[in-house]
Order: structure tokens, then C-alpha cells, then sequence
């Protein structure tokens, strides 16, 4: 039971609850620190992050309850090197493979 909805905001901000169709034909559910509005166009770190979608921006106050930033922020940049360095030791010889992962790499 929650007290209030800042309870529940706290706890939505680290489970996967925002629903994504990041190829128009797969839906898939990212967690708030995975999703930032004004996402810097140069860079593409999916599936370690996303731009929210215009369709989403109509809740911009409650995707910021969540914890979805404005910006990219500098935590936000170590979480994307945190989770690429845990994808490496995960699964070294299918992602050396995949090109759009090496893009990512690079990028961050």
C-alpha cells in the first residue's frame, strides 16, 4: 500500500513501466533513467538509452515524476559505460559482432 504518489513514483523509477517502440514493430519497457526528452541527435546508445517519443511528450510532467531527464546528464553517461562494460563480460563474441553495438562503443 503506498501513502502517497511519491511512493509510487519512487518506486516506478527503477523498474522498466515506460513502454517504447524504438523500430515501430517491437514494443519493449525501459526503466525512466533510460528515456531522457531532449536526447542530443549525434548519438544513438540504444538499447542502453532512448529519446522520448513526440507521443510521450504530452506527460512530460509525469515522465519527470519518474525521474526521466530533461538532458543527457553525466550520470546518465556513466550508467550507458556501466551497462556496455556488463553487455562485454555478459556476452564478449556476440557483440563484437553486432555493428550497431561497436556505434554505441564509439559513441559513448
Amino acid at each position: 500500500e503506498f501513502e502517497d504518489k511519491s511512493d509510487v513514483y519512487k518506486e516506478l523509477h527503477s523498474e522498466p513501466c515506460i513502454l517504447l517502440s524504438p523500430d515501430n514493430i517491437s514494443f519493449i519497457l525501459v526503466k525512466p533513467a533510460q528515456l531522457v526528452i531532449h536526447y542530443p541527435k549525434e548519438f544513438d546508445f540504444r538499447p542502453f538509452c532512448y529519446s522520448a517519443p513526440p507521443e510521450l511528450l504530452k506527460y512530460n510532467k509525469f515522465l519527470k515524476a519518474l525521474g526521466v531527464k530533461e538532458e543527457l546528464e553525466p550520470l546518465q553517461y556513466l550508467d550507458i559505460l556501466d551497462s556496455i562494460r556488463t553487455e562485454i563480460n555478459i556476452a564478449k563474441t556476440k557483440l563484437s559482432n553486432d555493428p550497431h553495438f561497436l556505434q554505441v562503443c564509439k559513441s559513448a
